[in-house]
């Protein structure tokens, strides 16, 4: 993420023994940094290395072979920091990757005092893994028959909260509204209207449509491809990516730039770029791999792509899940329905993939604890 830092940064929330593993196990020389929670590893090797949660890393000599281990050690320590964050940010943000972005700099800050991210590469250049099915899946979608894509769109809509590509296939058929535009959507208009079911009285609680929302920021003159990516620059860069680096990083005292935002680059990016050096179907930010391969070591990997993701599917299976339930247990029964948010746990329980959600609907309901958000009766 950050340039001026020459470490991979991996977030755990096993116990403090993880040292010990890296070294009994791989015989990986360690250190252990100043605070408790962290470790810089040697490994001495270019060859891939399995860790702990299933995650490999790559050791690269020309940086010294060093990746820095961060070890979560345990709940009241994670609860701990998503309470800090909830404090800092001063709104509700369920992005989970603020976590691990305000760890690394944490971290960063004791050696450096700014910091360079890559943030937007992957709105201009084409970097995020949906891009590549874009226009194959608008082409199928222009020559499906409507009563066919309705019927599509009525099995996604069937399939449970969670599912995977459940709110593709139920875009599918939304004229006007690119199936793209339902991507990271956490909930469909019917689950918003489930829900909020006790705001109802209130008004149309489901009434807002970020799907549409998404979708007017694309513009429609361009291919669905470029579109998609337009929409990113100016809805979810904007409006997660670069609140979370800019909110994350001054907490911890440091100051984060971002090159690819330069207006230089930017013009370029969008103007002069062809589809075709952007994203196809199995690759993706074809032109800034080109470039990497020229300037960076030849060993370096440019082909992965790895995004400051937490697990929370994993997570939830422990004390973590345990510590979610009970906040929303708890949570504002005038606000989300309790039914809907049962059926969200449940699902995530039987292997539905409802993390996200309950993490967001966690860190809403620990905001309003916070700043004393009430809802009127």
């Amino acid at each position: 993420m950050f340039a001026q830092m020459r470490h991979m940064a991996i977030v755990t929330s096993n116990a403090n023994t993880e040292g010990d593993f890296y070294r009994d196990v791989f015989g990986w020389q360690v250190e252990q940094m100043p605070g408790v929670n962290y470790w810089r590893i040697q490994t001495g090797s270019t060859e891939p290395k399995a860790l702990h949660g299933g995650l490999t890393y790559r050791a690269i000599p020309d940086l010294n072979g060093w990746m820095l281990f961060i070890n979560v050690a345990s709940l009241d320590d994670t609860v701990a920091l998503v309470q800090k964050l909830v404090d800092h940010f001063g709104e509700p943000f369920g992005d989970s990757s603020a976590i691990p972005t305000y760890i690394v700099s944490e971290f960063a800050a004791r050696h450096v005092k700014v910091a360079l991210s890559g943030d937007g590469g992957d709105e201009l250049f084409g970097g995020y893994r949906y891009y590549s099915w874009i226009p194959r899946l608008e082409r199928m979608r222009s020559v499906t028959p409507a009563p066919l894509r309705r019927a599509v769109a009525a099995v996604g809509r069937a399939l449970p909260l969670g599912a995977r590509g459940r709110h593709q296939l139920a875009g599918f058929a939304v004229d006007g509204v690119p199936p793209f535009a339902h991507i990271d959507l956490y909930f469909d208009r019917a689950a918003r209207a489930q829900l909020l079911r006790p705001l109802a009285p209130q008004g149309e609680a489901a009434a807002a449509q970020p799907e549409v929302a998404k979708a007017d920021a694309c513009p429609r003159d361009l291919s669905p491809l470029r579109g998609a990516m337009v929409g990113d620059f100016r809805r979810y860069l904007p409006d997660d990516v670069l609140v979370k680096v800019d909110r994350a990083s001054m907490l911890a005292s440091l100051e984060v730039r971002a090159p690819f935002l330069d207006h230089r680059v930017v013009a370029f990016a969008l103007g002069e770029v062809p589809d075709a050096l952007l994203a196809r179907r199995s690759r993706r930010k074809i032109l800034l791999r080109r470039l990497a391969r020229r300037l960076l070591p030849p060993r370096f990997d440019v082909a992965r792509k790895q995004g400051f993701s937490v697990p929370l599917a994993r997570w939830f299976g422990g004390a973590w899940g345990s510590f979610v339930t009970g906040v929303l247990a708890d949570a504002e029964p005038r606000l989300f329905d309790r039914r809907a948010v049962h059926a969200l746990l449940e699902g995530q329980r039987r292997g539905w993939n409802n993390a996200k959600r309950l993490f967001a609907l966690t860190l809403f309901e620990l905001w309003r604890r916070e700043y004393g958000v009430r809802v009127g009766a």
